[in-house]
C-alpha cells in the first residue's frame, strides 16, 4: 500500500498494494527514542493502575447486568480516557480497554437475551445495546458517535500491541496522532506501520511487556491487591527479565 504525503494536511492516501519507503520510514518515528528507559521509570505504577482497571471493569457473570452495576467500570474507563491517570496510564490504555470492554458487554447482552434476562428488540443489535448500556452508565453521557470513534481508536491501538498492552508505553506521540486520526492512515496502513515499528523494538522489552500483561490478567481475575501483586512480581523469577532489560539498555 503506497502512501502519498500531503504536506498541507498531513494525510495519506492508499494508492497501491505495497507500503512505500517513505511510509516505512515513518514507522521509525512511532517508537519513543527512550522507550526502554521510560518503561523502566514507569512500569510499576502503570502495572498497578492497569491491573486495577482490569479488576474494576470485569463484567461478572453472577452479577445482573444493569446500569448501576456497570457504573463503576464505566467511570474508571472514562477516567483513563480523559487523561486522569496520565502519564502512568495514558488515554491509549483506556482506548484499548474500551474496545475489549464493549466486546465483552456485547457478548454478555447476547447471553442474557438467550436466557430471557434482556428483551430482544426488533432492529436493535447487541452492539447498539452495548453502546446504550455504556452511555446510560456514564456520569455525563456522551454521544454514540463519540463512543464509536473512541472504540475505533482502541481497535487501531489493539493492532499495535496485540496481547501486550504494556507495549503502549513504548509508542510515541507520532504513533498516537496516527491512531487518533484515521485521515492520516487507514486501518490497514496503520497496522502495517505499527507492526513494522514493533519489529524494531528491543526483544527484551517486548518479552517483559508480554510477561506483565499475562500476570496482570491473572491477578485482576483473582482481585489481588495492587501491593500484593507488585511484591509477588519483584520476588519472583520474572524479575530477572526486568534486570536483563534494564542493565542492557539503561
Amino acid at each position: 500500500m503506497s502512501l502519498d504525503e500531503n504536506a498541507d494536511s498531513g494525510s495519506f492516501h492508499d494508492n497501491s498494494s505495497a507500503l512505500s519507503d517513505v511510509a516505512l520510514g515513518l514507522s521509525r518515528n512511532f517508537v519513543r527514542l527512550d522507550a526502554t528507559q521510560f518503561f523502566a521509570r514507569t512500569w510499576e505504577p502503570t502495572f498497578i493502575a492497569w491491573t486495577t482497571l482490569l479488576s474494576i471493569t470485569q463484567i461478572m457473570p453472577s452479577v445482573p447486568l444493569t446500569v448501576d452495576s456497570l457504573a463503576p467500570a464505566v467511570r474508571a474507563l472514562d477516567g483513563v480516557i480523559s487523561g486522569k491517570d496520565d502519564p502512568y496510564l495514558p488515554p491509549r490504555f483506556g482506548h484499548v480497554h474500551l474496545f475489549h470492554f464493549l466486546g465483552s458487554l456485547k457478548s454478555r447482552i447476547e447471553r442474557d437475551k438467550k436466557c430471557g434476562f434482556i428483551e430482544a428488540k426488533n432492529h436493535v443489535t447487541n452492539a447498539a445495546l452495548a453502546y446504550e448500556f455504556y452511555r446510560n452508565a456514564q456520569d455525563n453521557p456522551t454521544t454514540t458517535s463519540r463512543l464509536r470513534r473512541l472504540r475505533l481508536i482502541g481497535n487501531r491501538w489493539k493492532d499495535a500491541v496485540g496481547s501486550s498492552p504494556f507495549l503502549l508505553l513504548a509508542f510515541s506521540k507520532t504513533a498516537e496522532s496516527f491512531a487518533k486520526y484515521p485521515s492520516k492512515a487507514d486501518n490497514k496502513t496503520f497496522r502495517s506501520l505499527v507492526l513494522k515499528a514493533s519489529n524494531d523494538m528491543p526483544e527484551e522489552l517486548k518479552n517483559v511487556c508480554h510477561e506483565l500483561s499475562i500476570i496482570a490478567e491473572h491477578e485482576a481475575a483473582n482481585n489481588s491487591s495492587p501491593d500484593d501483586i507488585l511484591k509477588s512480581i519483584l520476588a519472583s523469577s520474572q524479575r530477572s527479565s526486568f534486570m536483563l532489560l534494564f542493565h542492557k539498555h539503561c
